[in-house]
């Protein structure tokens, strides 16, 4: 007794002959399915022939009513139709993704970008995208990084100094800047250096420090302008705590100038904030992704609605003073500079006071 040939499928079952099969039986003859197909005839029953070939049975009698399955016929038609259904799911999620009916996007942002982006971004995406869900967290630039290259973040929004890198990762990391922000002092505004409107390295280097961990850049800058042995009065990740550790006197800390159009302390008059010469003050806020990733169709919507609103977030200006605060400081300490004249006014954001949202109102820092 000889044994049938075994059945080949290295030469390729492809999915319209499947689709063909099924369209000949639903339709009830080849007729009905090359109308139903928008296929000749001569191209199905070909088609079908080719199936037959490779699977070394046949599958379908002729009749003169139509089509009739044959023994291999009926038992594979419910494993084809499987298939197909199957196909048909793949497809359809993959569409519902690529159109971001469905989607999930992680990623980590420094604060000050959860605070003055994110709220518009994030409501945005929900609105428009629904089914697309959102995870974010905030935490520090080397944070961030670390989740991309550990395979849990899609990106992540961090930021450096201009002329330095931390975050070089030998390209598997890729950079894409977005934004600039400016790392400035925060003093208590009854501070003696408060009355000027610079200031410098040297002239902080006594005083008590408001410092954070190590996963933010702010400790870069704050060792390289006062080296490691700085005086820390207190450390935390929470620029809210910050400032109000500053507001109350306990030392002085930085922040990026960005987060000004947030702070309630200083329209209250409760500190100031100053440039500070001899500094790492450039920071570049940039867009990090796994080097040679292709992000999900929910990843780039949102990165474009992240590069979206860093280029239309108007910076606050530095040249604008709250005319009463500086009128206040002024009559308060009349001194004048060497030569002769009266200081400048010190830099104060007018801003609407309110009370931070209890989702975004902790960190500013990078």
């Amino acid at each position: 007794m000889t044994s049938a040939p075994s059945v080949d499928l290295t030469t390729g079952i492809t999915l319209d002959q499947l689709r063909y099969f099924a369209a000949i039986i639903d339709e009830g003859s080849f007729h009905g399915a090359a109308e139903a197909l928008g296929l000749a005839q001569p191209s199905l029953s070909r088609a079908i022939a080719q199936l037959e070939t490779r699977l070394n049975s046949v599958l379908l009698y002729r009749t003169p009513r139509g089509v009739r399955l044959t023994a291999v016929g009926e038992e594979i038609i419910p494993q084809v139709r499987a298939i197909l259904r199957t196909v048909h799911a793949i497809t359809a999620g993959c569409d519902a993704h690529n159109n971001l009916e469905r989607g999930r996007v992680s990623f980590g942002a420094i604060a000050i970008v959860t605070q003055i982006w994110l709220p518009t971004v994030l409501a945005t995406l929900s609105a428009s995208h629904p089914g697309v869900q959102v995870s974010v967290h905030e935490g520090g630039s080397r944070r961030n990084i670390s989740r991309i290259l550990q395979g849990h973040d899609d990106f992540g929004i961090v930021s450096h100094f201009g002329g330095t890198n931390p975050h070089a990762t030998n390209g598997s990391i890729t950079l894409e800047e977005i934004a600039r922000d400016t790392l400035v002092a925060c003093i208590p505004a009854r501070h003696p250096l408060a009355r000027r409107t610079r200031l410098t390295a040297a002239d902080l280097r006594s005083e008590p420090m408001i410092a954070y961990n190590e996963d933010f850049i702010v400790s870069d800058a704050m060792v390289d302008a006062f080296g490691p042995g700085f005086q820390v009065a207190l450390r935390t990740d929470n620029t809210e705590t910050a400032k109000r550790m500053v507001a109350a006197g306990v030392g002085v800390a930085f922040v990026g100038e960005l987060g000004r159009q947030l702070d309630p302390f200083e329209a209250r008059g409760d500190l100031v904030y100053r440039r500070v010469d001899g500094m790492l003050t450039d920071i570049h806020i940039c867009v990090a992704t796994p080097g040679g990733f292709l992000p999900s169709p929910a990843a780039r919507r949102c990165l474009d609605l992240i590069r979206e609103a860093a280029m239309s977030a108007t910076p606050l200006p530095t040249h604008r003073r709250d005319v009463r605060e500086q009128a206040r400081s002024e009559r308060a300490s009349p001194r004048t500079t060497a030569s002769g004249r009266p200081p400048r006014a010190g830099l104060v954001a007018v801003s609407r006071e309110r009370q931070p949202d209890m989702t975004t109102n902790a960190r500013t820092q990078h």
